[in-house]
């Protein structure tokens, strides 16, 4: 890390101030760390533009900074006016041209200095409030707003209530409306909060259980207004599992209780005739205020499961219910009690026991697997899920990658039999390939060497064949990547991963009906995954259809209008409509790469700007010294310059270095290469690798 080029932990010098009344100023960058994970000299910029914003602008309303910490600031003004005035301003700077996009919060409170030191609640509650900004807001506390709230140019709206951690009592908070900056999304806050506490370990969503205790749960049976429903289940079988929550010893597992409900999704995913909705979208339901038939009417499903997990030691504690979501009436619900080593057998249980309830017919392969038993090392099984966490809430990140793969390792080394820790290192290979953390040849072989292990060690596994598939995919493979990922299907047909694999297939073929028919499907089963939605849109741009793909991609961006790789994913598309211009307009709105994806070369060469189109060239030359650029990226940019010696040594290693195919499966036809459409180079390429797949 470049620390030397820039001072993170500057600290004023100042005399020793008494205890004082302040208005407190908060300020950090939005995805400072995973942007110096992804783009070193785009964070190290942002943070020097974040720092002379704030050097230039506190002064002037009568503040003092006192203290940078890593991307953010802390400041104090002596009015709350001032404060506020401050930080519009500051606001107003960052969203010039380059953006950086920062949060701030303000809080009046009493301050005491101590060691260079500045302490007090105000400062507590200050961050706090910062924290559930978003890029460009201005945030503070009713006492900041009673003094502003008749100024006649500062206009602010309640944002809520919130209950913040290590704050006694709720807090309203308030955000600057004015125009000339952003307001937030209530719906997309997040932050230092209290995790949301039920009264009773055993119970679910707020309002469902209240003053029920269970038949089995609790032992007894309490007759109220809860309603209980009835054997007959005429409805189509469809079910999502809710993220369970965590109510064991610490509170730092929710990974665990997570996990779980999760393993569970994946037998429930064996069932025939049951659809069940991927994990994904289900997460965006975590510690959500929202009423389970809302719920249940956004995801599609007639049903819903949802529970909770406690862990005392190696003793887990299971509690799980299963709901109709037409009128939240329970179906049935159960606690299970034992250790740790026994939770996969617990997760099969649950799966017959819904399968019962939703008097679903078992497969004979299906019900014997299901009732049969398995064990796993307590460690294996902490350290798996531990990867699971870091593989599935991040976006690619290298250190997450590199992390995951780390407890995958721990958990193999714990357990080698695991199949499930084999499939988690199998994916984390093919998503590290995917987000190009690492070279090709490097991490192709070890995604093999896992997902060959997993077949071996169950070989009625649906994910083994299914990671088995895409790694086939990505070695060109065609006819063995279709076979593994229609037998994964076969053995779970609510897998998405291979769907969308299968889609890449008939890509490849150029069967666009098929490809988009798998897509409609990953749609269906994990409708709030932006990443299967980008996914799609990238199979438009392959299939030449660039309007359609515009076009359902901003349907997809008013759900999700700050998601990176959707908004890269319709910028690829204008860029094959040859809409540079609206390309390069719509990349700049991403908070990562604002201004050096290899998109913008070849979009500034199209429009005549061939030095800015050069300088990201350079760019990327710079970034191949110390991290991965793919060669495909490198092929584009040179061809977008005319430059058809180079961009074919560059095409010619990407095919080479097999894994490159998210981009080469297309090549043939990609708009972005048509300058080397007639090269015998380019020829000579795309009749190799249709021959070698």
């Amino acid at each position: 890390m470049a620390g030397n080029v820039l001072s993170f932990t500057f600290q004023m010098e100042r005399k020793e101030l008494s205890r004082q009344l302040a208005a407190i100023l908060f300020t950090d960058i939005v995805g400072y760390t995973t942007m110096m994970q992804r783009d070193e000299d785009l964070a190290l910029t942002s943070v020097r533009r974040h720092h002379d914003v704030i050097e230039k602008t506190i002064p002037t309303f009568d503040g003092e900074i006192y203290q940078y910490y890593g991307d953010g600031s802390l400041s104090i003004f002596p009015s709350a006016t001032q404060a506020v005035q401050c930080a519009f301003e500051i606001q107003k700077q960052m969203l010039q041209e380059p953006a950086v996009y920062a949060r701030t919060g303000i809080h009046i409170g009493e301050i005491y200095t101590e060691g260079g030191k500045i302490f007090g609640d105000g400062v507590n509650l200050a961050s706090r409030i910062e924290s559930i900004g978003q890029g460009g807001t201005v945030l503070f506390s009713r006492d900041v707003y009673e003094k502003i709230r008749n100024h006649n140019t500062l206009h602010a709206q309640l944002l809520g209530t919130f209950e913040f951690k290590n704050v006694d009592d709720p807090v309203d908070v308030f955000f600057l409306t004015n125009a000339e900056i952003i307001s937030p999304d209530k719906k997309l806050v997040e932050g230092k909060l209290k995790e949301k506490k039920k009264k009773s370990i055993f119970s679910f969503r707020t309002g469902l259980l209240i003053g029920l205790g269970l038949v089995v749960m609790l032992g007894l049976y309490i007759k109220n207004d809860q309603k209980v429903a009835g054997d007959d289940w005429n409805e189509e079988k469809s079910v999502a599992v809710l993220p369970f929550k965590n109510y064991g010893d610490n509170q730092d597992e929710d990974f665990l209780s997570i996990g779980i409900a999760d393993d569970i999704l994946v037998q429930l995913s064996q069932i025939k005739d049951l659809k069940v909705i991927s994990q994904a979208s289900s997460m965006k339901y975590q510690d959500s205020d929202k009423g389970l038939m809302v719920i249940a009417n956004e995801l599609g499903v007639t049903s819903l499961l949802d529970g909770s997990v406690q862990r005392h030691g190696d003793q887990l504690r299971i509690s799980v219910s299963l709901i109709k979501a037409s009128d939240e009436s329970v179906i049935w619900s159960e606690r299970f009690e034992g250790k740790i080593e026994d939770v996969l057998n617990v997760q099969r249980d649950v799966a017959l026991a819904v399968s019962k309830k939703l008097k679903l017919n078992l497969a004979p392969q299906i019900k014997s697997r299901l009732e049969g038993t398995a064990n796993v090392d307590p460690e294996a099984y902490i350290h798996y899920q531990k990867g699971q966490e870091l593989l599935k809430r991040s976006s690619g990140a290298a250190e997450d990658m590199v992390k995951a793969r780390s407890y995958f390792d721990l958990s193999i080394q714990e357990d080698s039999n695991f199949v499930q820790a084999w499939i988690g290192m199998a994916e984390a290979w093919i998503e590290t390939i995917f987000w190009h953390r690492a070279a090709d040849e490097d991490a192709l072989p070890q995604a093999k060497v896992a997902a060959m292990r997993a077949r071996e060690l169950d070989p009625e596994s649906g994910e083994s064949y299914g990671v088995l598939g895409a790694v086939n995919l990505l070695e060109y493979d065609i006819p063995s990547a279709e076979a593994n990922l229609r037998k994964s299907l076969e053995l779970n047909q609510n897998y998405s991963f291979a769907y969308e694999r299968l889609a890449w297939v008939e890509l490849y073929r150029g069967r666009s009906r098929e490809a988009i028919a798998f897509y409609e499907k990953i749609i269906e089963l994990d409708p709030l995954s932006t990443r299967y939605k980008g996914s799609m849109i990238n199979g438009y741009y392959f299939m030449g259809k660039y309007k359609e793909g515009i076009e359902r991609g901003h349907q997809f961006l008013k759900e999700d209008p700050l998601d990176n790789f959707l908004i890269w994913s319709v910028a690829l598309c204008y860029a094959g409509n040859k809409e540079y211009q609206k390309a390069i307009d719509l990349l700049k709105k991403r908070t990562l790469g604002t201004h050096t994806n290899w998109i913008y070369t070849y979009c500034y060469a199209k429009l005549g700007r061939l030095d800015e189109a050069r300088k990201n060239l350079e760019y990327h030359y710079e970034r191949k010294k110390t991290g991965h650029v793919p060669d495909f990226m490198m092929a584009v940019q040179h061809a977008a310059l005319g430059e058809k010696d180079k961009a074919m040594d560059y095409l010619e290693a990407s095919v080479n270095a097999a894994g490159e195919n998210w981009f080469v499966l297309g090549f043939s036809t990609d708009p972005m290469l048509d300058g080397l459409r007639n090269e015998p180079r380019f020829i000579a390429l795309v009749k190799r690798v249709k021959e070698e797949s």
